[in-house]
Parts: structure tokens; C-alpha cells; sequence
């Protein structure tokens, strides 16, 4: 499963959270190949990834959550994540997801 934390119209660059975190087979296999192509609505294109760092998966759930707290609460049951909505819960959970950014 992939959650859309981010989307810039103008660079077309979206950011998604391997929502089953980094032993998720999606995850795994952009490791070892690159995505070959992106959906987002209509669009379709060949992307460039981005694997981002913790401190960005920090900040990117942090902003979402922020953004929408009654459907990440929600998702973080759905993914079976406990969370206490503390700053030390959001860096904990945030060690165990990893967000990607893809890029035309």
C-alpha cells in the first residue's frame, strides 16, 4: 500500500510513504530496479526516484498529519502501527516507513 503524502503540480514530483514500511515487496523492488513508470491520475511518465532520508520522512509525516489527523490516525490502525502522537512516537514511526519521491 502507497499513501500520497505530497503531490507539486508544477514539477509533477510526488511523494509517497511505503505505508508496510521497508520490507514491503513494492519498496524492495525499487531497490533493486528503479520504477520503470508512475501513475498519477491521467498522467503517466518514466520516472527519476528518490529515496528520501529520515529527516525528510520525519518532517513529510509530521506535515501530513498535521494536515489531516483523523485520516492518519485512521491509517496508522489500517497499516497496524500503533501510534501515541507524541514527538517520539512520530520519529519512532517514521524510522520504521520510508517515503520515495518520484519525479519526471
Amino acid at each position: 500500500m502507497l499513501e500520497v503524502v505530497r503531490y507539486d503540480p508544477l514539477t509533477r514530483e510526488c511523494i509517497v510513504i511505503a505505508g508496510y514500511g521497508v520490507k514491503s515487496d513494492w519498496y524492495r523492488n525499487i531497490q533493486v530496479q528503479p520504477a520503470v513508470e508512475v501513475q498519477v491520475g491521467r498522467q503517466r511518465y518514466a520516472p527519476r526516484q528518490r529515496i528520501l532520508s529520515f529527516e525528510e520522512t520525519l518532517h513529510l509525516l509530521d506535515e501530513y498529519q498535521q494536515r489531516h489527523p483523523r485520516l492518519f490516525r485512521g491509517l496508522m490502525r489500517v497499516i497496524g502501527y500503533t501510534y501515541d502522537s507524541t514527538p517520539e512516537g512520530l520519529r519512532a514511526l517514521s524510522q520504521c516507513l520510508q517515503g520515495v519521491a518520484f519525479r519526471p
